[in-house]
């Protein structure tokens, strides 16, 4: 029991191990960040194309 305990215990001390936890926030961080450019690069591609078939009529 008592390996069990301590095999629990640093799984959890190596989860919240501060640059575990870093990276994690940064990788969500940039997931964030990743969509919010997507999303701006798809509105452009939107704006050229509505823009672009009204500059043709």
């Amino acid at each position: 029991t008592s390996e069990g305990r301590n095999g629990y215990s640093s799984k959890y001390r190596l989860n919240m191990n501060p640059e575990t936890v870093g990276k994690m926030f940064d990788e969500e961080r940039w997931q964030i960040e990743l969509r919010r450019m997507k999303r701006l690069e798809e509105e452009e591609i939107v704006k050229k194309y509505i823009f672009g078939k009204k500059s043709l009529f």
